[in-house]
């Protein structure tokens, strides 16, 4: 059988990845042990079953070989510069869009051990100083859904005001609500069951229910947690569906690949556009479980009157006008939801279930399971977010801090994966509309506090530039 060698070093990085693709998908070791030369049979590249996300391109790579190498069947024989001096025992050195690829979780499942790119931090890192419990501050939302002025009120405004001026971010708590007040309830005749857009139902007892301050009925915090877990339990056949593209956001998959050098989170996640309508790509809209579409529509209703009231709180704590930042915003003002699936890892020391960075929204709305994993960086110091049952935490993000000019931070954070439980969060961005211009309020700038920002557009596709290369973006809008 005829046979060609190829130097490794001299392809363009195209190539390279073809190859590599192809080589990972096409034999079933990897990675390549260097030697003079190694066939790969023909035979495994015609039983080996491929994911259908990659098949295509498994199929492109196999094309360009033959072609390369002039050969009928597929025999490769590589130099030794392609994987100098690798020991099969050690975590293969595969390129970030072949890992992407392939599911976390589905790597969990097979009981493969983290490969290098998921390795990010030393074993002993967080041995000595264990990340305590982070003091963010609680915040009663319904008090401000009300405009009668009070002592509680102004209080719970400048508490809110410090705790974005210091932590960037806050907790709503569990609060009792009138049945009558919450919008869009209409009540049977028995006064026994409210009825919010069907088809949820939730039964209230007496003329009062629990609710969070938010004013989502915990019942139904319940329900999106149920349908999310339901979601990623399933067999990967059925969420592979709903599989994007390596490059893509939208969809169930990994994050885009990220620039050369820089590592990748430990976790699945599913990414969808949910606002504006005209917005949406409903293929990767999952049809299972059966209730998810219904749920994620209500939940983005929610969230929109959430981010109204969130809105109008911080421009009242700051003494400006209730509209400005939903003014600045825009009506068309996008709502994306992350549903997170951080797998268990056996050496979470190692690995980063989401790496650090600030988010480049206007804020992040996140709802939590139990269990501990999001954690705050203050003062050089990282802190872990408390888990409270049915509430929200509403994390500022660059343009907040770029709006407020610099008063509310937007605090760099990461998540941290878990030996013995896997964890799952929903996270919900807002983010001003698409080439609508933002920038500091006037009423925060003056001869003491000098405007620090310029107005910027678009600024959540410069913050993403700077993500994929592991940095932030804040001094891209500093004047």
């Amino acid at each position: 059988m005829p046979v060609k060698f190829i130097d490794y070093e001299v392809m363009d990085k195209g190539a390279r990845d073809d190859i590599a693709l192809c080589l990972h998908l096409c034999t079933k070791i990897s990675p390549i042990p260097a030697q003079s030369g190694t066939v790969l049979d023909s035979e495994i590249a015609c039983t080996r079953e491929l994911p259908s996300q990659v098949a295509e391109s498994a199929a492109y790579a196999a094309d360009q070989l033959n072609a390369l190498f002039d050969t009928s069947n597929f025999p490769v024989i590589l130099l030794e510069l392609y994987y100098p001096a690798v020991n099969m025992a050690s975590p293969s050195i595969l390129p970030a869009n072949v890992l992407l690829s392939r599911r976390v979780q589905e790597m969990v499942i097979n009981g493969e051990e983290p490969e290098s790119l998921y390795i990010c931090r030393d074993e002993k890192e967080d041995e000595d100083v264990p990340s305590p419990l982070a003091p963010i501050p609680i915040i009663d939302l319904s008090l401000f859904s009300s405009s009668t002025l009070s002592t509680k009120r102004e209080e719970e405004l400048q508490k809110l005001k410090s705790a974005l001026c210091s932590w960037g971010c806050f907790q709503c708590h569990m609060n009792t609500v009138r049945y009558q007040e919450i919008r869009d309830a209409v009540t049977d005749s028995a006064n026994e069951y409210v009825k919010i857009r069907q088809p949820y139902y939730f039964l209230i007892k007496s003329t009062e229910m629990e609710a969070i301050g938010h004013g989502i009925p915990s019942s139904f915090l319940d329900e999106i947690r149920q349908v999310t877990t339901e979601f990623f339990e399933q067999p990967m056949d059925e969420k592979k569906k709903y599989s994007k593209g390596v490059e893509d956001v939208q969809g169930y998959g990994g994050d885009p690949t990220p620039e050369e050098g820089q590592f990748l989170d430990w976790q699945d996640r599913l990414f969808l556009t949910s606002y504006p309508e005209y917005l949406r790509d409903t293929k990767f809209w999952p049809e299972s479980p059966k209730s998810f579409r219904n749920v994620l529509e209500y939940y983005t209703t929610k969230m929109r009157m959430v981010t109204e009231l969130v809105s109008k709180s911080m421009a009242k704590s700051l003494q400006l006008e209730e509209n400005c930042f939903l003014n600045q915003f825009g009506e068309r003002a996008a709502l994306q939801v992350r549903f997170n699936y951080y797998p268990c890892c056996q050496k979470p020391e190692i690995v980063l279930g989401l790496k650090p960075h600030a988010d480049g929204t206007g804020y992040t709305i996140i709802l939590q399971d139990d269990v501990e994993g999001l954690q705050v960086l203050k003062e050089e110091h990282w802190f872990t977010v408390p888990t409270i049952p049915n509430a929200l935490l509403v994390l500022m993000g660059d343009q907040m801090e770029i709006m407020t000019n610099g008063m509310f931070k937007s605090p760099v954070h990461r998540v941290v994966t878990n030996k013995e439980k896997e964890r799952t969060s929903i996270a919900v961005f807002y983010t001003p509309e698409k080439h609508k211009e933002i920038g500091p309020e006037d009423g925060l700038v003056n001869e003491e506090r000098p405007r620090l920002f310029k107005k910027v557009k678009d600024y959540d596709i410069t913050h993403w530039e700077y993500y994929q290369r592991g940095r932030r973006a804040l001094h891209t809008a500093e004047i």
